[in-house]
């Protein structure tokens, strides 16, 4: 097994074993955040955009960038 298949394997047991285990900090940052959360994911989601998007990219590339922006901004 390769280095990579190894750290995977790895990185699949910390998680089911840790699972959730972040969950509380993260929830609790979103509730402090609550009356700039809004903004800042557009701001997030609209940098993340603006960095992978090309000029040549139709419609259906824009709206997949949002949502992979939506969920880099949720990182």
């Amino acid at each position: 097994m390769g280095w990579r298949r190894r750290t995977c394997a790895k990185m699949i047991r910390a998680c089911r074993r840790y699972c959730g285990a972040a969950f509380h900090d993260y929830i609790s940052d979103l509730i402090r955040l609550r009356r700039t959360l809004s903004a800042k994911v557009t701001e997030f989601v609209a940098a993340f955009v603006q960095k992978v998007e090309h000029d040549v990219d139709g419609p259906e590339a824009r709206d997949l960038a949002e949502k992979f922006g939506l969920l880099f901004a949720g990182g």
